[in-house]
């Protein structure tokens, strides 16, 4: 009989959790594993008829015993449903549980105090599972040390929520009531039946939910598991103690892990699809995703052929003209005259080798407006441009760049009689429509099959998930984007695009161009990049490696389809670009910084515009010479909500909320 105090400790919500919101989400994860390898054919028995089954075979045996272990439960499913006979089903149910568990810092933190002040130390459980996988898993976690015991229910047939698991732990330790103090998570299975015996109790506060995974767990198309590994993922950032608050790897885990991976996962379903394996993930902003697919080819050995192309749409875009004809000379300018200067479109020009030519020296000192270009300073340039001989220059220059960018294209395999997806974020000027104008010219039998998101210019409803306005195999037209820009209703909350600032995250500068090495072979030339962004794309891009190795897995397993990527990646967007968590805000005010992020707190909301220019976006457009106000995420500036003015705050976000809804009803949908 031991003098000392003895401290039990619940295992599960605890000590350890699952990366899934519900427990029971598992059989889904676990439903999924057995049809991808083959051990359960869909067609006989579907997630939902299974996940019903095995309530049945837990609520049968709950009802005739305490507690059943694994065995029981399956050969209950087996003798209604043959085909799971196998032992093989319940290695990978043990095998699936291995890979969503993780610890509880907080959980594990009051185990060491207790052993530190000489307490003996068991741990007590109500599961199905065996006490050696459950031993095995505690063990991994550095929890349970060799001379602790393990009390599970499966393995006694008596559980806490009756108390008669506590009575085996008092007579292992021959100790009275009082001697035993027990820490748990529930009321009703830890905490009342312990007190009722004269055990003193301790609840643990369990992790739970925060606002912003309310908003990411609110998108009506994310299903059940889907929802639940998104949600799960969340609280393991959270509560990890590698991820702490304010610093890269949070903001790699509340955005850039989960989007990225699930864009990347977007584009494997997508190849799967139309057949193709060969997938070229192209400029700045799709190389988290190309890093995200590589690691879910590597760890899950699919059969995909990954690769990255270092370009942009200028680079490839002034490759791209192979006549001065005025539409294709706009394009490639660019895509929002209005919001250029003389300057900027000079240095657009320098691609092409035309901006010291004397006829473009001339027009751009006898520009009216240098800070921001005229429609008819803008007609003139084109209108010169179209020239024999300043076109014949643009046409001569544009041959030499394009033959760089093809040998650069065969160094990476891209040109060939092969179907291939290109994956890309569609901006107004796109590399998709380059590369097929590319392959076009050299007579490729096989199309490029685009698979990119497209961002329309502006947000067309505040409380709309999804600033993406398609992913999809083909952008919409000029004509279509201008029709979305028309029915922006004037009260709709408008917002201009951000994700591409926060998916410009290659490691090196834009692509301008191409050139031929001392041997021979054709590589990009980048531009320049200041330090700080620098530091800033390496550390995401150390961060995000080491969580795609660790949720691509399960990742994989839950989103299955494209459509639910889609959903996914567009409410993880919307959710943080509208209400980012205070706590990953860190790292993108050392990169941009900005004194409006900084402040930002719970107490106040981000907006790009400030009250002058709300005011504006009231006021009729013919008012305002059909001028917006641009303006980016990072340029917001910062409406914060003193305490007396909360309520206030809320019933006009609760206003604004309500009339977009209504306008958008009297709208048929776009998506």
């Amino acid at each position: 009989m031991t003098s000392k105090v003895v401290e039990s400790f619940d295992v599960f919500d605890t000590l350890i959790t699952r990366k899934l919101d519900r427990p029971e989400d598992v059989f889904r994860l676990l439903y999924r594993r057995l049809v991808s390898v083959r051990l359960l054919d869909p067609n006989l028995l579907d997630e939902d008829e299974f996940l019903s089954l095995r309530r049945q075979a837990q609520s049968e045996l709950y009802r005739t015993r305490e507690e059943g272990s694994l065995d029981t439960i399956w050969d209950w499913m087996a003798r209604r449903f043959p085909e799971l006979t196998s032992p093989e089903f319940q290695q990978a149910e043990l095998e699936t549980e291995r890979t969503v568990f993780f610890p509880i810092p907080s959980g594990v933190d009051l185990v060491r105090a207790a052993r530190a002040r000489g307490s003996t130390i068991c741990f007590i459980s109500d599961t199905y599972l065996p006490e050696d996988f459950l031993l095995e898993v505690l063990t991994t976690f550095a929890i349970i040390q060799p001379a602790e015991k393990l009390f599970v229910s499966s393995a006694y047939g008596r559980i806490k929520r009756t108390g008669r698991l506590f009575s085996v732990v008092l007579d292992y330790y021959q100790i009275s009531p009082g001697k035993l103090r027990h820490t748990g998570d529930t009321l009703a299975a830890d905490i009342r039946p312990a007190r009722a015996m004269g055990i003193r109790t301790r609840l643990f506060a369990r992790p739970t939910e925060n606002d912003f995974d309310r908003r990411i767990a609110a998108h009506p198309s994310l299903k059940t598991l889907e929802q639940s590994v998104l949600l799960g993922t969340l609280k393991h950032s959270r509560i990890s103690p590698k991820i702490q608050p304010g610093t890269v790897a949070r903001l790699v885990a509340s955005f850039y892990g989960p989007a990225c991976l699930v864009w990347a996962l977007w584009c494997l379903r997508t190849a799967e699809a139309h057949g193709v394996r060969t997938i070229y993930f192209s400029a700045r902003d799709a190389y988290l995703p190309y890093r995200a697919a590589m690691n879910l080819v590597s760890a899950l050995g699919l059969r995909f052929e990954c690769h990255y192309l270092e370009a942009s749409r200028y680079s490839l875009a002034s490759a791209t003209i192979f006549e001065p004809k005025r539409d294709q000379l706009e394009w490639w300018l660019a895509p929002k005259w209005e919001s250029l200067s003389a300057k900027r479109v000079l240095e657009r020009l320098s691609h092409l080798g035309c901006h010291d030519h004397p006829v473009i020296e001339e027009w751009f000192h006898g520009c009216k407006n240098r800070e921001q270009i005229t429609v008819s300073d803008k007609d003139n340039l084109l209108r010169l441009l179209e020239q024999d001989e300043l076109g014949n220059h643009v046409v001569q220059n544009s041959t030499i760049l394009r033959q760089r960018f093809v040998d650069y294209l065969r160094t990476r395999g891209f040109v060939g009689n092969h179907p291939v997806l290109l994956c890309d974020i569609g901006w107004r000027m796109n590399t998709s429509r380059a590369l097929r104008q590319m392959r076009a010219s050299l007579s490729l039998s096989t199309d490029v099959i685009s698979a990119f998101l497209f961002f329309n210019e502006r947000r067309l409803f505040r409380d709309e998930a999804g600033f993406g306005v398609s992913m999809c195999g083909q952008v919409p037209s000029a004509q279509e984007r201008s029709r979305l820009r028309d029915r922006v209703p004037k009260l709709a909350w408008l917002r201009d695009d951000a994700v591409e600032d926060l998916l410009s995250l290659a490691p090196h500068g834009t692509t301008r161009g191409y050139e031929i090495g001392e041997d021979k072979m054709a590589r990009p030339v980048f531009g320049p990049i200041t330090p700080r962004d620098l530091r800033f794309r390496k550390a995401v891009g150390e961060c995000f490696e080491e969580y795609a190795q660790e949720h691509c897995g399960i990742f994989f397993e839950a989103f299955q389809t494209a459509d639910q990527c889609k959903a996914a990646f567009r409410q993880l967007t919307d959710v943080f670009i509208a209400t980012p968590p205070a706590d990953s805000l860190g790292p993108l005010i050392d990169r941009t910084g900005s004194c409006e992020l900084a402040q930002y707190s719970s107490h106040g909301f981000i907006s790009p515009y400030t009250t002058l220019d709300v005011v504006r976006q009231f006021m009729p457009r013919r008012l305002l010479k059909g001028r917006r106000v641009d303006k980016t995420w990072h340029e917001a500036s910062l409406v914060a909500s003193p305490v007396l003015l909360r309520p206030v705050v809320r019933r006009t976000l609760a206003l604004r909320k309500w009339l977009a809804t209504a306008l958008r009803r009297t709208q048929p949908s776009e998506d």
